[in-house]
């Protein structure tokens, strides 16, 4: 059978998703499409573009694309196979640590990462079908509000509200020892969220083949770059927990940002994945 390839001509939609303009739909597959790169993307990065409110997967060719550039990229899903899903950018973060005022200082991605990480968190692990200490569960993809991973984030929901009804109960019924109180329940509450931050980092870079970088170029600089071969785990781990212990929220945001399509879809405080109910879910 000879393929035929197709090029449309793109218009930009979001950061991470464009929309096609082309004739009638083919009765072919995986066309080729023209797209307008949103940021200098590396070789082999996955974004989706959407043909005829059809959604399709393209990967960045050999040798990566630069910010505007327009390239011919190869979609690799049938145009005539229906998805309600939107794919997670796999390669690379969509965007860098510090970038977490992207949609504005108010935005839920910041805002939660904040004030309330576990609860950004737990919004993370609805997304990514993950149970409450950040383990992949089997099914329940998606919005399903009694399945583990929604029940993870309730989880996480009921560990910060004991933590802030402790803080309180103890300042009001013992004024004299608040203070210390304060200070140990602050350092442990901190180290428990570390933790579990650092964990789901893991996860998703395993998951979306993302190479850590911050490391990386800090053992290029110095004498240290056989450090990854001596240690019992990566350097890539040891990143994520540095990460996770120095900015927190910097870590929570990113992983909001990247497991979400804030594009096109915006977000929301009080949802269980942290989007709206008509987002398509992202895997």
């Amino acid at each position: 059978m000879n393929r035929l390839d197709h090029e449309m001509q793109s218009s930009l939609l979001s950061n991470d998703e464009f929309v096609v303009e082309s004739p009638q739909p083919a009765t072919y597959s995986h066309p080729v499409v023209v797209v307008i790169a949103p940021e200098s993307l590396s070789e082999g990065y996955t974004f989706d573009v959407e043909v005829n409110r059809e959604i399709l997967t393209v990967m960045v060719p050999h040798g990566g694309v630069a910010k505007g550039q327009k390239f011919h990229g190869q979609t690799q899903a049938q145009i005539q196979n229906e998805r309600k899903n939107i794919r997670i950018p796999v390669g690379g973060w969509k965007d860098g640590l510090f970038d977490f005022c992207r949609f504005g200082p108010m935005h839920p991605s910041v805002c939660c990462a904040v004030c309330c990480p576990l609860i950004a968190l737990g919004q993370i692990y609805t997304r990514l079908n993950l149970n409450w200490h950040g383990q992949p569960n089997d099914g329940d993809y998606g919005n399903n509000s009694n399945g583990p991973s929604s029940r993870a984030f309730k989880t996480m929901v009921g560990i910060s509200v004991l933590y802030g009804f402790l803080v309180r109960f103890i300042v009001f019924f013992n004024p004299a020892a608040s203070k210390s109180w304060i200070h140990f329940s602050g350092l442990l509450f901190l180290f428990f969220c570390g933790i579990f931050i650092g964990r789901t980092r893991t996860q998703i870079r395993n998951r979306y083949e993302i190479q850590a970088t911050l490391i990386e170029v800090a053992m290029e600089r110095s004498s240290c770059r056989n450090l990854d071969e001596s240690l019992p785990f990566g350097c890539d781990v040891v990143e994520d927990y540095c990460v996770s212990f120095v900015c927190a929220p910097c870590a929570v945001s990113q992983m909001s940002r990247h497991t979400a399509s804030y594009e096109t879809y915006g977000g929301s405080y009080f949802s269980s994945n942290g989007m709206p109910p008509h987002a398509p879910i992202m895997v």
